[in-house]
This record gives C-alpha cells, structure tokens and sequence, in this order.
C-alpha cells in the first residue's frame, strides 16, 4: 500500500491539499513547496490510488550541493525522468557504484529505503518520477511471456527482496507522454481518467524498453567521444527535419561510420535514426496542428512530408486520429 508522504524530500512544508475532487476518494492531488537556503522549488504529488502515484519536482540548488534521502517504501517501484539537470549521484547500498543522472536519462528500479541522492550546486533540476506497487504491476503481466528482466520478476514475486536500477535514455514516445501528462488540458473527472492512462502508458513503454534491451545485446562499444558525435548527428537531424540527410552522408558530418551511428543513435535515444525522425516530424506536426496556426497541407510541408497522404496515413498511425480532426477542435 502507498500514500502521499507526509514528510516528503527536504522537509517542505505543505502547502495545499485536494485540490480538486473527482468523487474518487483516494484520489488526491498535493502541491508541496520547498523552502530552505539550500534547495528551493515545489514537489507536486498526484494519488490516484494506494497502487500508484506520481512525484513531479521542480527545484533549483543554491550555492551549495544537496543531499535527499526520500522516503520510498522498500515493496514500491521507482521509474524516475531526468528532465533538466546534470552530474546527480544516486547512492543505493547494495549497487558497487554510484548511479548518475543527467538530463534525458530514466531510471527504473527498486532502491530500498536507504538511498540517497546528491545535487550538485547552482542547477536547477525538474524530475518526474512514478511510484508503482508489484501487486498492481502483476496484474498485467502473462506468466508465460518472455520475463521483462530476472530482477523485476523476483521484484513483483517477492517485493522488497532485491535491489536494482536499470538505467537507459528517455526516448521521443516518452517524452511525449511526459509532456502531455505535464500539460493536462482537462480538470476534475476527466483529468484523472487522462492522467492515470498516461501514466500506465508510459509505464509501458519504459518496461517495453527494458525488455527490447535484454534480448538485443551488440558488440559495438560507445566511447564518450562517439556519443558526442551521435548527439551533434541528432541535432543535425532535428534543425534539417525538412531536408534530413542519408544515414550515410550523416555519419560522414559528424565523423563515425554507418553501423555504429545507427547502434549508437538507438542505445542512447530509443529509436534507429530515422524513426527517431519519423516520430519528431509527427510530434512537431501535432503541436504545429494544435497550435492552430498551419493547415494540414502547411503543417506537412513544415515537417519534411512532400506527401499528403502519407503525412495523413502516419500521423492517424502514431495518435489515432486525423490531423484535421485536431483543426476542427479549435
């Protein structure tokens, strides 16, 4: 069982509770701030239900670092979202090595009561975290599929028997739902309804993640020199979505041969390279759509799709519906 925490990290002080009412009585909604001259920001705690709950942190470290040690229950999983911020050290007493998180890596994993959490200075640092018994996880797993990984399924068998972290790169699908869950546009009933099935679906995509990881591995090594390059070849995709770039003639501009770009490009955003653009030329597009500001045919040609249809074929493929349907909601 999980509740709201009654002395979440940094000691802040509550400021208010229920925000709203959805008629659910265990579902709540908290905004926490957190004061102090070390650390300073706000901690926002959704309860949907005693199974599950989110943790969204906006805070900025003064001119010192900080230490957390959040009060997780040893029998909860943790899938963090590392949204801005650098060089932060997760210590777990059973792991040999610390973990760092920087900008656009997730952690999931079960830390135990024990861990700590250190904040370099002067940063300011916006996570997302969710918080998931194994009770409600097993629920939804096939006993006869291929297990997600040895140490979750003892984790869901036997919560509180094992510790781990499995730490990779947030990719396009999850940012999107991050955003989209950040952004609610609805209130009372309806944004609890919305906001729990975003969560379960980027529950998924992280355990999906987890699992595509397992079964692949490569030979390739990734040195800090080549994921420099990978990262510049992403920008190089995202500034030239329009005209992008072969694979080939894009290993060529940042300096690294074909395979391992393409290796390189999946282990550290989640996609091959030119899914990864396939799903930005369609997440700009839903934006450009909602902004209202493009027709279909405009927003198209904006995104790198010379065709119409299609545009239309894989935009309904990815969201579910028609591009136009987004213009007529205005």
């Amino acid at each position: 069982m999980m509740t709201t925490p009654d002395k979440p990290p940094f000691d802040p002080e509550k400021k208010t509770t229920n925000l709203f009412t959805t008629g659910h009585p265990k579902y709540s909604e908290a905004l926490y701030e957190i004061p102090g001259e070390i650390v300073k920001g706000t901690m926002r705690v959704i309860q949907f239900h005693e199974d599950l709950n989110i943790v969204v942190i906006y805070q900025r470290t003064e001119n010192t670092k900080a230490i957390a040690r959040p009060n997780i229950p040893e029998d909860v999983l943790q899938i963090a979202f590392y949204l801005s911020g650098h060089d932060i050290r997760v210590t777990i007493p059973g792991l040999h090595e610390p973990l760092v998180g920087n900008k656009g890596d997730t952690m999931l994993g079960a830390p135990g009561t024990r861990f700590e959490m250190e904040f370099p200075a002067n940063q300011q640092v916006h996570g997302f975290s969710i918080h998931v018994t194994p009770a409600f996880l097993a629920q939804f797993i096939d006993k006869d599929a291929a297990p997600l990984s040895p140490e979750l399924m003892q984790f869901i068998k036997k919560p509180g028997s094992v510790v781990f972290y499995d730490k990779r790169k947030i990719t396009p699908a999850m940012k999107l739902v991050i955003h989209q869950i950040l952004n609610c546009p609805y209130e009372h009933s309806l944004k609890h309804i919305f906001l729990e099935s975003k969560v379960l679906e980027l529950i998924a995509l992280r355990l999906d993640q987890m699992q595509t990881g397992i079964s692949s591995p490569s030979p390739v090594i990734i040195t800090p020199e080549d994921k420099k390059r990978i990262h510049s070849a992403r920008e190089i995709l995202l500034r030239d979505m329009d005209f992008p770039p072969s694979l080939t003639c894009l290993a060529k501009q940042v300096n690294v041969n074909t395979n391992k770009l393409k290796y390189g490009f999946k282990e550290l955003f989640g996609y091959s390279v030119f899914a990864y653009l396939r799903e930005e030329r369609l997440n700009r597009a839903k934006i450009l759509l909602e902004e209202g500001s493009y027709t279909v045919t405009e927003t198209a040609n904006l995104v790198g799709y010379s065709n119409l249809s299609h545009f239309a074929y894989a935009f309904k493929k990815r969201f579910g519906i028609n591009p136009g349907s987004l213009l007529k909601r205005r």
